[in-house]
């Protein structure tokens, strides 16, 4: 049996050190979802944000829309980063893009490898989901989980074998953890400082990275079902759909795509 190979905490803070952007670095073996205990932990103790939250193992992990993540044991990245929400409601999906575009970058940087992020908060490789990224608000506080299949196996879990990927299955090697793990919060940092500076700099390298359907389909939202074309996103990154009928709607969330 293989051997379970802890996340190396002391190697990740001291990788994010050097960024002066993550106060702390939080780990447990096992957690229910980062998100739910990133969120109680910084509505009750005070903490000095941004603070960082990381587990070898969600027992129950989550997506959008209440959507189970699978979250196996020792081989990937489960992450939430807790800091205050300072955006107006118009921006919401801003965290949403900074988030997607680091994974992005990190994948470009360390291991060379190419991406697109699939409306809104999906990555993905050759057409195959490598990352999501769930963001939710706890009171005055704004909770960025990640999850970031690295060493996955997916054809181990039925439910995500055709549509799923990790890195270590498009590199064929096994890839380390923490080193990902920095890389990504390392442009986390540089897309953050960017968006503070001037936000249409991150939407519109969102933009262009995006993998938008040109056919028509169907979709989903407000438990409805629309048939026609998806025709971009508008400026806050809300999805424009134009039905059969040529009406023109926007959604800011759907739940099928």
């Amino acid at each position: 049996m293989k051997k379970e190979k802890a996340l190396d905490i002391k190697e990740i803070s001291a990788g994010l050190s050097t960024l002066e952007f993550i106060h702390n670095v939080y780990y447990r073996k096992s957690v229910g979802s980062t998100n739910d205990w990133a969120s109680e932990y910084v509505t009750k103790k005070g903490i000095k944000l941004p603070s960082l939250f990381l587990t070898d193992r969600q027992t129950s992990g989550k997506g959008r829309r209440g959507r189970k993540w699978h979250s196996p044991g020792f081989v990937n990245m489960y992450a939430s980063l807790a800091m205050k929400n300072d955006l107006p409601l118009q921006d919401s999906l801003l965290m949403t893009m900074v988030a997607a575009l680091s994974i992005k970058d990190a994948l470009r940087t360390r291991l060379d490898i190419s991406s697109r992020i699939k409306w809104p908060n999906d990555v993905m490789i050759h057409g195959k989901k490598v990352s999501g990224i769930l963001v939710e608000t706890a009171g005055e506080h704004i909770i960025i989980g990640i999850g970031l299949n690295i060493n996955l196996d997916t054809s181990q879990i039925k439910e995500i074998s055709s549509t799923a990927t990790s890195l270590s299955e498009i590199r064929k090697k096994s890839i380390p953890r923490e080193q990902m793990i920095i890389e990504v919060f390392r442009h986390f940092s540089k897309n953050h400082a960017r968006l503070l500076n001037d936000k249409m700099q991150i939407f519109n390298k969102w933009k262009k990275a995006l993998l938008l359907p040109k056919n028509e389909r169907e979709i989903m939202a407000n438990g409805k079902t629309y048939k026609g074309i998806v025709s971009g996103v508008d400026s806050h990154g809300l999805l424009l759909f134009t039905t059969t009928e040529g009406e023109k709607m926007t959604f800011p969330t759907v739940e099928s795509f």
